[in-house]
């Protein structure tokens, strides 16, 4: 499994920042990985799919962290419409104002559509346990190989609290 850049995703990272300027401790942030095994990872066969890609993408994405005790039932499946709400009452709080809040979702809708072909992929929410930093979403795409990793986040409690989540999540 590997990082990947894409550049709609970079340039949709980057506006992210622009609006994460005027909010501190706020972090929203879009990252895309391929989820072609390397040999090594082939080799390893006793997690299966799709846990394995998103423990994978979840440790590639939050260093600090151990996830490899999670398992399916920890992920809970959203429809799209759900998925949307909750980064439009993200971006709302961001930028306290209803118009530019759906044209940066319906903005992310594209590069979703672009980048995943949400139509064609699963989505799932997985949360920290305790006092909950935010929300990460793996969206995958079994066909495309690929899984999108959208991470809502309060940074200060992440930093503040990391030891704390790995312990509770383990």
């Amino acid at each position: 499994m590997k990082f990947m850049e894409i550049t709609h995703i970079l340039k949709t990272n980057e506006l992210f920042k622009k609006y994460m300027e005027f909010v501190s401790g706020k972090l929203i942030e879009i990252e895309a990985y391929s989820c072609k095994k390397s040999k090594e990872e082939r080799m390893i066969r006793r997690i299966k799919k799709p846990l394995r890609f998103f423990i994978s993408a979840l440790e590639m994405s939050f260093i600090h962290y151990d996830f490899s005790k999670l398992n399916m039932g920890m992920f809970e499946k959203v429809d799209f419409n759900a998925f949307c709400q909750d980064l439009y009452n993200f971006m709302f709080y961001v930028c306290k104002c209803k118009d530019e809040a759906n044209e940066c979702i319906e903005y992310v809708k594209l590069v979703l559509q672009h980048c995943v072909n949400v139509d064609g992929a699963a989505i799932y929410g997985f949360k920290f346990h305790g006092d909950e930093p935010g929300s990460v979403y793996l969206i995958y795409n079994k066909s495309m190989k690929r899984i999108l990793l959208v991470k809502t986040l309060d940074r200060q409690n992440i930093t503040l609290n990391a030891s704390y989540y790995v312990n509770i999540m383990l």
